[in-house]
């Protein structure tokens, strides 16, 4: 299933039962985290150019450096 996040991401996800016994359930990452995590790539990707990983990704420049720069505010 694909999921799209409000920042214009796109996330591909496994639907699971509720209750249903993972052992990815132990692993739970906040999505923020992921999120993050994937504009870091796509920014490695394009080797540092913030304009082509925001193109890749369909967001604006912009957004990804405001999403960057808030890894630490709550």
């Amino acid at each position: 299933m694909e999921v799209a996040l409000w920042s214009g991401l796109r996330l591909a996800c496994v639907a699971q039962l509720a209750g249903a016994e993972s052992t990815r359930a132990s692993r739970r990452v906040p999505l923020r985290d992921v999120e993050i995590a994937l504009i870091r790539k796509a920014v490695s990707d394009a080797r540092g150019n913030v304009m082509a990983a925001a193109r890749a990704l369909g967001i604006s420049r912009a957004t990804v450096y405001r999403k960057l720069g808030a890894k630490g505010k709550g």
